[in-house]
């Protein structure tokens, strides 16, 4: 079993600075080693059509809506599960005595985000996507491994890698932005988003746990 996750927005506070209000955590979650790679050659298709260099990234903050569409409906029947936790910061400040640091509240969302889809993993590996400097502590694969483990063995091994070079990351990072642009009401394009979400959510596994979000 597999899991690739990456985020959208940031793990700031400081939102009157420019810290995103929301943070969306996304898990994709494969059962086997085929699937996966099923997933990783369309889009290796899907980017071969596009025309693109071999090596360009699927980036959601650097698509045009166009390709981001058409992304989507290409992998909406693929076989993997989604499972992504939605956290409105400005709630969550508030109902915090103190407001925490970016690497412990990126430490925290992802710890819940891998809680809310812990009944369907078994001696699953996790990958992360760790390009940028809050996910380079080797203590969050540590702790989380720790927590997620109490009772069975959920998680096998967690290691972070660069996106650039990981499909299923670039995967990760879609449906992360996907799902911030469905649920942010102050987005342009909101309903035509969660129109292209709504095929991945059509199945008993995949799920969007909301904090926070009224």
């Amino acid at each position: 079993m597999y899991v690739f996750i990456d985020d959208s927005g940031d793990a700031g506070f400081k939102l009157a600075q420019g810290s995103s209000q929301m943070l969306v955590i996304a898990c994709c979650i494969f059962t086997t080693a085929e699937d996966a790679e099923h997933v990783a050659r369309t889009m290796r298709d899907f980017r071969r059509s596009l025309g693109w260099n071999p090596l360009q990234e699927f980036k959601f903050s650097k698509m045009s809506d166009e390709i981001r569409l058409s992304f989507l409906s290409r992998l909406s029947h693929a076989p993997f599960v989604v499972r992504a936790l939605v956290i409105d910061k400005t709630s969550f400040s508030l109902e915090s005595r103190a407001v925490p640091s970016s690497a412990s509240f990126y430490s925290f969302a992802i710890q819940e985000a891998l809680s809310h889809a812990s009944s369907l993993l078994v001696d699953a590996k996790v990958v992360i996507d760790g390009k940028s400097s809050k996910s380079h502590s080797k203590s969050i694969g540590v702790q989380l491994r720790s927590y997620l483990n109490r009772e069975s063995q959920t998680v096998a091994k967690i290691s972070f890698v660069d996106s650039k070079g990981n499909q299923l990351i670039q995967l990760a990072d879609i449906m992360s932005g996907t799902i911030r642009k469905a649920f942010d009401v102050h987005s342009k394009g909101r309903e035509t988003y969660l129109l292209a979400l709504s095929p991945y959510l059509k199945g008993p596994s995949s799920e969007i746990r909301e904090h926070g979000i009224r």
